[in-house]
């Protein structure tokens, strides 16, 4: 059962510094396995290891108002 997922940056720095690899001949095979990561993700939101919502760092809680990882 696949469940689909919105992928979103934490803020605009990670996201900025994401692009940034793309265009880097020397980080390119970093770049392309986030986005295999990021892409398989985005199709099934349970691929992968699940963290219980315990042992989220509170300051992420705090800082990006999330209740999700």
């Amino acid at each position: 059962m696949n469940f689909a997922s919105e992928i979103r940056f934490a803020d605009e720095k990670t996201k900025r510094a994401f692009k940034r690899l793309e265009g880097s001949k020397s980080e390119q095979e970093l770049f392309n396995s986030i986005s295999h990561a990021l892409g398989e993700i985005q199709k099934n939101a349970f691929v992968g290891t699940q963290i219980q919502k315990k042992l989220f760092p509170n300051i992420y809680t705090r800082k990006y108002s999330i209740d999700n990882l």
